[in-house]
This record gives C-alpha cells, sequence and structure tokens, in this order.
C-alpha cells in the first residue's frame, strides 16, 4: 500500500508540475497560435464532451481502430507463432518484413483512400497496416525465447508442432506479445488520426483537420490531449494485461 501511495504521489506531483509548467510558459509567451494554455485546452475538451460534439466523432475513430487493431492482433499473433516455429518460411519472408517494417506505413494512407474511398475501409486499412508488423515481429521475439530443452523435450514427447507452439512457445511469448500490442496500438492511434486527416467526414483527425482550417488552435490542441489520455489509457491497459498474464515478468516494476 505505501508503494502504491507513493507510486501515486510521484505521478501526481509529475502531472501537476507538468501542466503548471506549461500553463505557465504559455502566458508569459503570450503566442496563441503556437503555444495554448492547457486551461483553455480542457475547457473546450469539457465543452464538446457537454454538448455531444465530440462523441460521434469518438465512435468513427474508435471504430477504425478496433476493427483495424482487432485484425492486425488477430493476424500479427497468430502468423508470429507460425513463423517462431517454421525456420524456412521465417527466413523467406525476414527481408521483407524488415524492408516493411522500417518504411513509414503512413505513405499509404493515400493510397488506400484513393482506392477504398474516404469510408471507414480505408481508416480500418490504415490502421490494419501500421499496427500489424510490430505485432509480428515481437511475437516471433518472444516465440524464438522458448528454452530449447524444453522444445527438445516436447519433441521427443511427440508434440505436434502446434502444441509447441501453444503449450511451449506461447508462454514464453506473452510478455513480448503484450509489448508489440503497447507499441501497435500507439501507431493504430496515430494510423486512425492520419487516415482522418487525408479524408474523412468524422472522427478525432477530421476534428484536429477542421480546427486547423479555422486557426483554431485551442480545438487542434484539444484533440491531440483526447488522443494522447486515450493512448494512455491503452497503455496502462496492457501494463495491467501483463501484469495479469506474465507476472514474473513486472514482479520488479
Amino acid at each position: 500500500m505505501n508503494r502504491y501511495i507513493r507510486q501515486t504521489s510521484t505521478l501526481a506531483i509529475s502531472i501537476t508540475s507538468g501542466l503548471l509548467i506549461w500553463e505557465v510558459a504559455a502566458r508569459v509567451i503570450d503566442n496563441p497560435v503556437a503555444l495554448v494554455p492547457p486551461s483553455l485546452i480542457f475547457a473546450r475538451i469539457y465543452e464538446m464532451f457537454v454538448s455531444g460534439m465530440i462523441w460521434p466523432h469518438m465512435a468513427a475513430s474508435g471504430l477504425a481502430f478496433i476493427y483495424g487493431y482487432g485484425l492486425a492482433v488477430v493476424a500479427g499473433v497468430t502468423l508470429g507463432l507460425v513463423l517462431a516455429e517454421l525456420r524456412l518460411l521465417r527466413t523467406l519472408v525476414d527481408p521483407w518484413f524488415d524492408a516493411l517494417y522500417a518504411t513509414p506505413m503512413i505513405v499509404f494512407a493515400p493510397v488506400f483512400i484513393a482506392s477504398m474511398g474516404i469510408g471507414i475501409t480505408s481508416k480500418v486499412a490504415v490502421v490494419f497496416l501500421v499496427s500489424f508488423f510490430p505485432i509480428v515481429i515481437t511475437t516471433i521475439a518472444g516465440a524464438r525465447l522458448a528454452d530449447p530443452k524444453l522444445l527438445d523435450m516436447a519433441r521427443s514427447f511427440g508434440f505436434s508442432r502446434a502444441q509447441i507452439t501453444l503449450k511451449v512457445r506461447m508462454p514464453f511469448a506473452l510478455s513480448s506479445i503484450i509489448a508489440g500490442l503497447r507499441v501497435a496500438s500507439a501507431r493504430g492511434l496515430i494510423g486512425v488520426v492520419v487516415g482522418e486527416l487525408f479524408g474523412a467526414r468524422a472522427g478525432l483527425g477530421y476534428v484536429i483537420y477542421a480546427a486547423s482550417q479555422t486557426f483554431d488552435t485551442v480545438g487542434m490542441y484539444a484533440g491531440g490531449v483526447i488522443l494522447m489520455i486515450l493512448g494512455i489509457l491503452l497503455n496502462s491497459a496492457f501494463r495491467r494485461l501483463e501484469t495479469y498474464v506474465a507476472p514474473w515478468k513486472t514482479a520488479d516494476l
């Protein structure tokens, strides 16, 4: 309990200090086009939620994220576990994965929008693409950490490849998979925003874009802060998930 109180107090002090410094700096610099006080930003966010105008945009972004990210999780974890077990196939696709992972996937957003339209399908495709590679790569890395002695023992007992993957490699990969999910969730949020910036009728990215067209800096910051809060909540959820499914990895955190 004392440790929890200490961590919570430290977090509260850090956040409060940062906001105060931001507020003072914005008031001193007095350049509303570049830097906006957080008090104005949170007041605008409050107005957005009270008026209800933000809910349709959050729903649009949320659906695109859930569909694209969900597909990326299923495909990435499954393929990662398969590739960890099948060395020849992994050797064949490794160069392509390395090349694509190093490529900014955002550059494909205009292509998806041009080919799929400005509806949810193109946003889902962008989120899937930017989320998929972190998940599959961390899954492969984690699954390959499996103890060779345990793998040899499983093979000696006649385990199939599927059984080895699920009963031996999967437990070793859990922590790495969750780390990949955390990275992918952040990239997925970016993918949603980018997709909505290029072409959309609703969404948090559209809110930011619309505010930028009228030089509404407070509105731009408000949309960005909402996305930041969502990202923090997602990251916190994955931390808790890791504590639950792999407590031995987080015992010293």
